[in-house]
């Protein structure tokens, strides 16, 4: 885990602990486990390096898709298929992603830019 995705981790659990939640229902995992990993991960990022196997699969499944390859969700959101009308790499970067879930706008930047300067040329 880089600084970035640290710095990420700690904005989940302290105000969007039910995103860990969600992950964990859908994987079949104890919500409240996973929050109690992130937590323990977020109080010393060397926890790391301690975690037990069931506690590394907890981490994988239902906390690191929320600080790691976080798909853009595009220009326009995403497709009734599911993927992503991003037109970058279809991922947010690290060092974006505190600011995508503090603005609550799960988009990487070049598809902020576009659709920004789109709106600004067509008003």
């Amino acid at each position: 885990m880089n600084k970035a995705q640290f710095s990420v981790l700690e904005y989940v659990v302290k105000n969007c602990k039910e995103l860990i939640e969600e992950l964990a229902k859908e994987e079949d995992l104890s919500e409240s486990a996973s929050v109690g990993i992130a937590e323990f991960l977020v109080a010393d990022i060397h926890n790391f390096s301690k975690m037990t196997a069931k506690q590394l699969h907890h981490f994988q499944s239902a906390i690191e898709p929320l600080i790691s390859n976080v798909q853009c969700e595009g220009l326009i959101g995403r497709h009734e298929d599911d993927s992503s009308s991003c037109i970058n790499d279809g991922y947010i970067d690290d060092d974006d992603l505190l600011m995508a879930y503090i603005s609550r706008d799960m988009r990487c930047q070049q598809c902020i830019a576009t659709k920004d300067s789109w709106y600004e040329n067509n008003p």
